[in-house]
């Protein structure tokens, strides 16, 4: 057993990092739609709007489940959107059938170029791999997220040594695309779209006593999530402009400025990236129905679970990783926002203000342990 400690600023932000990393920062395209098209400079601006959006959001939804002892998203959603808490359920499904099509692409694209295997062998391999892990079960994942991310980071920090540019100019007048707005706005959607998932992995969320936690790890998982932007970000500028179009960027630059064994070494290590995205997804699902089934479900309930939710994003996937990121998640990134974000801001506020800590959580919690799931 953890101890509370590794629990929260170890388990808690290996996780969010994990599941946030295959979808995006694996392949790199959301880090050239979001803030490399704009310039280096420019860029990192918009990855600090980013990273203070996420701080905002975290502390949020850890506050709320500080106060209300809510591990699932079904229940989160019942305390900040009252009799409203199926639209989340309801928008939540098209995102997640949208970060595995990015997934199902892109491990077929890198398959076919490194090993020449056909999309249903690929696809297969991700399907069991997922499937194997979810049955073994949560303290499994958790540990598989916390130790994979730690070994992303390792190999995303010889990905920036290799493809560090001779020459960085990082002034905000280098772009000639965009204002400070439109970089701050990038920011600030790429943000809001990806927190849509937060709520999906409270269940990485545990040992939470005190406000001054809550902000500490919050703060530290906004870090672990964006720092990945920073290295990625900074890289791209040793190319001259063709990773932009690119639909895997880091795949692309690794084998164009990188050595054979390090496309091998990237190619492994991104495909377990993307793997544990989709395994940190999963399990937040499951999470959600065994809460609300108030029992274990089976391991032939689970695999068909696992089964229908990767098959629906493997045909999404059919669409393209660029045409995906560039359309599908823009739409709905406001809807989310909107149910999501701008409700639990506005919960953490007013119950900080209308009574004492202590009373809110006493209040909630007996609440739960009355209602029947």
């Amino acid at each position: 057993m953890l101890s509370r400690t590794k629990q929260l600023y170890l388990v808690t932000p290996a996780v969010y990092a994990a599941v946030i990393m295959g979808g995006g920062y694996g392949t790199g395209r959301e880090v050239v739609e979001y803030f490399s098209q704009f310039g280096a400079g420019p860029g990192l601006l918009a990855i600090a709007s980013s990273a203070l959006a996420f701080f905002l959001i975290l502390f949020s939804s850890f506050e709320v489940v500080r106060r209300t002892n809510q591990h699932d998203y079904r229940s989160f959603f019942k305390v900040i959107l009252g009799r409203f808490w199926w639209l989340y359920e309801v928008l939540y499904p098209l995102l997640f059938v949208l970060v595995i099509g990015v997934i199902s692409a892109s491990i077929v694209e890198i398959s076919q170029d490194r090993l020449s295997l056909p999309p249903a062998v690929s696809l297969s391999a991700l399907l069991m791999a997922v499937l194997l892990m979810t049955l073994v079960g949560k303290n499994f994942i958790e540990g598989f997220l916390t130790a994979w991310t730690g070994f992303m980071y390792c190999v995303f920090a010889v990905f920036l040594w290799v493809m560090w540019p001779d020459t960085l100019d990082l002034s905000l007048q280098s772009s000639n695309s965009g204002s400070v707005i439109d970089w701050l706005g990038s920011g600030l959607l790429y943000a809001g779209y990806n927190a849509a998932i937060f709520p999906v992995l409270l269940y990485a969320v545990r040992g939470l006593q005190t406000v001054q936690q809550s902000a500490r790890v919050a703060a530290l998982t906004a870090a672990a999530i964006c720092l990945p932007a920073v290295l990625f970000h900074l890289s791209y500028q040793l190319d001259s402009g063709d990773v932009l179009l690119a639909s895997l960027p880091n795949y692309f630059m690794v084998t164009n400025y990188g050595s054979d064994a390090l496309v091998l070494f990237f190619s492994v290590a991104l495909v377990g990236t993307l793997i544990e995205t989709a395994l940190g997804l999963v399990q937040g699902i499951i999470e959600r129905v065994e809460r609300a089934k108030d029992q274990a479900l089976s391991p032939r309930i689970k695999s068909i679970i696992v089964f229908v939710l990767l098959s629906s994003g493997a045909l999404a996937g059919k669409i393209g990783v660029v045409s995906l990121i560039a359309k599908g998640y823009g739409a709905l990134s406001i809807a989310l926002i909107l149910v999501y974000v701008v409700p639990v801001t506005f919960w953490v506020i007013s119950t900080a203000f209308s009574r004492p800590d202590s009373e809110s959580k006493s209040e909630f919690e007996s609440k739960r342990e009355e209602t029947p799931r």
